[in-house]
């Protein structure tokens, strides 16, 4: 039996339960030692920071200068992505985890490209820029908040499977819905407005 712990601090806290008598069984200590993680972790990192530099490539050639509201909008969302992941699975982090937050930026992709294409569909009618993002995201809200709520109940579903897939899998779905919803309902709209009144 292996036991991981995100530091000392926590490793020493785990040994005293184990002196103290706390399991229900006799544990005998094999060995011991540190788990480096910094060429996986730095592996993910660079990964998903290709991804945001695609999107973001994506949405300022597609969408030109609003398409930077997707831009900002998902920097924020991956500042939160990493400091959740480093804050709660620190070693832990895994392949299912992993796939949590892809199937989140996916998602959180798509709808963006829903509304600012709906953007510009009103911008090529002859609406003002202030019309347009405000029609956009009045006719895609209903489908934004249907996709973020399956994928939020799909990952507590998960989440309360007590199996080391299931469990990192909806951990990370919850996560990443929650931030996909600030993301499209405010952080986009808001960049949107600021980067709209740029291009006007």
């Amino acid at each position: 039996m292996q036991f991981y712990t995100g530091n000392t601090v926590q490793a020493k806290i785990l040994a005293s339960y184990i002196n103290d008598g706390c399991l229900a069984f006799d544990i005998s200590e094999t060995d011991y030692g540190t788990v480096d993680t910094t060429n996986v972790s730095a592996i993910v990192g660079w990964a998903f920071l290709a991804l945001i530099v695609a999107a973001a490539v994506y949405f300022v050639a597609k969408y030109k200068v609003i398409g930077l509201s997707a831009v900002l909008s998902f920097l924020i969302a991956a500042t939160g992505v990493i400091y959740f992941a480093a804050l709660v699975y620190f070693v832990n982090l895994n392949v299912y985890a992993i796939a949590g937050f892809l199937v989140g930026f996916v998602v959180m992709f798509y709808l963006t490209d829903l509304v600012l294409g709906k953007v510009r569909a009103n911008l090529l009618d002859g609406k003002s820029t202030k019309v347009a993002i405000g029609r956009a995201f009045n006719l895609s809200w209903k489908q934004t908040l249907i996709v973020n709520l399956a994928v939020l109940v799909a990952g507590i579903v998960l989440w309360v499977i007590p199996t080391a897939v299931t469990a990192s899998l909806g951990n990370a779905l919850v996560y990443s819905a929650v931030v996909s919803l600030v993301a499209t309902f405010g952080t986009n709209h808001l960049f949107a407005i600021m980067t709209g009144a740029i291009q006007d």
